[in-house]
């Protein structure tokens, strides 16, 4: 079983490695990851998201949406922060 940080790295490298992903979409997927907790899940606001991978608040929303298709990011709305969960943690 991997440590927290291996399961993190390993993703990490994914995500960077993924020819199915734009530059934005990797860019916000590793902005979710810099935040993920020990479960695979992280509560970031858009504000956050936007800062950390310097997009518009636009950009990012459209990298959201793509990743939830094509990585199954699943995305919980909770009012002005939303839960982000990577499908691919538990299964590593």
């Amino acid at each position: 079983m991997l440590t927290f940080k291996e399961k993190k790295e390993l993703l990490q490298t994914r995500l960077l490695r993924a020819q199915s992903l734009t530059t934005s979409e990797k860019m916000v997927g590793l902005s979710l990851l810099h935040k993920v907790d020990d479960k695979g899940e992280c509560d970031v606001r858009m504000h956050e998201l936007m800062g950390m991978s310097g997009m518009s608040k636009s950009g990012v929303y459209r990298s959201l949406l793509t990743l939830s298709e094509k990585i199954q990011l699943k995305i919980s709305r909770r009012g002005c922060q939303n839960k982000y969960s990577f499908y691919q943690w538990r299964l590593i």
